[in-house]
């Protein structure tokens, strides 16, 4: 249900013939994927990091983030983009 309401305000008008008819600032979006995947592990190297060298921290914490793969995948599915 989220997809199908926000897929209507995000997703770009088309007229009759399947044609976009102003040109979406994302439809582009999916050109970014790899710059934003390559920040975020180097983010979660550096986190892990952080985590190990912590004060006191003898390898008792783990660090770990899947909401960057589950919102990447629900906006390319927002914008069809998931193809």
């Amino acid at each position: 249900i989220l997809v199908k309401v926000f897929a209507q305000a995000l997703r770009p008008k088309k007229d009759e013939d399947g044609q976009e008819t102003v040109e979406h600032p994302l439809s582009l979006f999916y050109l970014i994927i790899p710059c934003l995947s390559m920040y975020h592990v180097e983010s979660l190297l550096q986190a892990k990091e952080a985590t190990r060298r912590g004060p006191g921290a003898k390898n008792l914490a783990y660090f770990t983030d899947d909401g960057f793969a589950v919102g990447l995948a629900f906006v390319l599915k927002i914008l069809g983009q998931d193809d």
